[in-house]
């Protein structure tokens, strides 16, 4: 594959990715009034703490 061709894979990667970000981004914005799962289920969880 020439130089050109794989610049221009990289390119349409990297919008991709771009694009996916910022719709993460626009979510996670979007949704910063609820609690996030992760912190819910850790304090359900006392265990889940790391042990000493």
């Amino acid at each position: 594959m020439a130089l050109q061709e794989k610049l221009d894979r990289f390119k349409q990667q990297q919008e991709k990715c771009q694009s996916m970000l910022s719709n993460i981004s626009a979510k996670s914005a979007s949704s910063r009034s609820t609690p996030k799962p992760a912190l819910a289920a850790a304090a359900h969880f006392p265990s889940a703490r790391p042990l000493e």
